[in-house]
């Protein structure tokens, strides 16, 4: 009797056995930590392509130039202003509205907006000298319209300007913020936009 005692007691002092988790539970949970995982790797990639898409300056948010008829609206964080897009005065008074618009660009290539052409538009050249001519598509010269979203690499003082233009020029993206070539318009038609339009010189 005394042995069958001492086998109960030690019976009910072991823990009792592990609970198997089904496998079904085990695929669920695996399931939710991929998600949270593949959400966060995401909102990394949106993060890098604002930037590059032209992170404004002193740490604020993408600028976005759209453009609705005739007015163009151009966002910064919080920040929204809207003007008409043929008047340059007006839009340059707004664009000084924008957080950024007292700092220097951040990053590279940094949003310019298309201002004052008269109608004409922007025109894109291969080059900043006399020499260079007008890039042309179809055989068609290209200029941008009042309002258009211009990227910029870098500028470059010339002692050639253009008729009641500058002698700054601007190495623009064309025709997407992604391609890089030898494009080039001048700064008389440029407003920044979200920045205070101080981008570097260019690697001559």
């Amino acid at each position: 009797m005394e042995a069958q005692i001492t086998d109960e007691a030690k019976a009910t002092s072991q823990p009792p056995a592990p609970r198997k988790i089904p496998w079904k539970t085990i695929g669920v949970i695996v399931a939710a930590i991929c998600t949270v995982v593949v959400a966060f790797l995401q909102s990394g990639d949106q993060q890098t392509n604002s930037q590059v898409a032209g992170d404004g300056s002193n740490g604020v948010n993408q600028v976005q130039i759209d453009v609705d008829g005739g007015s163009v609206t151009v966002n910064q964080g919080n920040t929204s202003i809207r003007a008409d897009k043929n008047d340059p005065d007006g839009v340059r008074e707004e664009l000084e509205k924008l957080p950024g618009a007292k700092y220097p660009p951040r990053e590279s290539p940094a949003p310019f907006l298309v201002s004052g052409t008269g109608g004409l538009g922007l025109f894109v050249r291969d080059g900043y000298t006399e020499n260079d001519s007008r890039i042309r598509v179809d055989s068609q010269p290209v200029s941008l319209a009042d309002g258009s979203a211009v990227y910029v690499d870098c500028k470059v003082t010339n002692k050639w300007a253009p008729f009641e233009g500058s002698t700054t020029w601007y190495k623009i993206r064309w025709p997407e913020v992604s391609m890089v070539g030898n494009f080039w318009s001048n700064e008389a038609w440029l407003l920044p936009a979200g920045h205070n339009g101080d981008v570097p010189d260019c690697d001559q």
